[in-house]
């Protein structure tokens, strides 16, 4: 990295009036280096904090962001740039703290889904994206997630003689506490607003409608951070909904209703927009 210095700072072809810098790099709890930049000159000191994927990568931004600090002076006053460049070995005065909590790129996490007991054909499958912040300490991670679930149409046949086609789009919001690094378990409670809908073909005897309900939902939370920026996660789900809409024969008689409470998965990628 010295080097590396060296060489950005007598690309410039300018000379340099005499300036110190200091850097305290840390690995982060999702895997990112964290670097903390303080270049002290004459005329005061800048302070800068970045991150990277690799202890490469962050050397070498380290390199460019101090040839880039490094103050211009005559030729007076700054020392020869061909010649050694003087580094400081030792910093009494401590640097400024960084947050416990630090704030994560915003995550995406896209997921195949299945339940057990919402759809009248179990399983229903489907998709489900999710996008939201978190927040990471040493050992633990916060997330806020707002998502929405398409469960694909299937046939079904509720009572003999009546049958149909039903699907289920869910708007979700939840929030997750995991603990770990490379690993994570975690909870997350939430509450699910579904629109489920039956369509009857010609004779099928089942009436074209569209339930809406709200449920609370709690999941247990599971991710391997096998990159930085990406995970592999499954979620288990139970949701409860508040009410029961009821579905009917085209003559008005019940045929089914959403029950009590249900049980569903996820399992998925999770990655971080840069």
């Amino acid at each position: 990295m010295l080097a590396e210095i060296e060489r950005n700072l007598a690309a410039s072809g300018e000379r340099r009036a005499a300036f110190v810098a200091i850097v305290k790099v840390s690995e982060g709890p999702s895997g990112l280096w964290q670097a903390h930049l303080r270049v002290e000159t004459r005329g005061g000191q800048a302070e800068r904090r970045f991150e990277a994927e690799s202890c490469e990568t962050i050397a070498s931004a380290t390199a460019l962001i101090i040839a880039l600090a490094a103050p211009v002076g005559n030729a007076g006053q700054g020392p020869d740039p061909s010649g050694p460049l003087v580094v400081a070995e030792q910093d009494n005065r401590p640097a400024a703290p960084a947050p416990y909590w630090q704030r994560s790129p915003l995550g995406v996490m896209v997921s195949g889904v299945v339940e057990n007991g919402i759809m009248p054909s179990a399983p229903g499958a489907g998709l489900e994206v999710s996008i939201g912040p978190s927040w990471t300490a040493p050992g633990w991670r916060v997330r806020l997630l707002a998502g929405a679930g398409f469960l694909f149409p299937r046939s079904a046949e509720p009572e003999p003689s009546v049958h149909g086609d039903f699907w289920r789009l869910a708007l979700s919001g939840r929030g997750c506490a995991s603990a770990g690094t490379r690993f994570e378990v975690g909870l997350c409670v939430g509450a699910e607003l579904s629109a489920m809908h039956s369509t009857g073909p010609l004779g099928g005897d089942l009436q074209d409608d569209t339930g809406y309900w709200i449920s609370p939902t709690a999941s247990a939370l599971a991710a391997w951070n096998i990159r930085p920026r990406l995970a592999v996660f499954v979620r288990s789900d139970v949701t409860v909904p508040a009410w029961h809409p009821t579905f009917h024969t085209d003559g008005g008689s019940d045929v089914y209703s959403v029950p009590a409470v249900a049980m569903g998965a996820a399992l998925g990628i999770e990655f971080h927009l840069r």
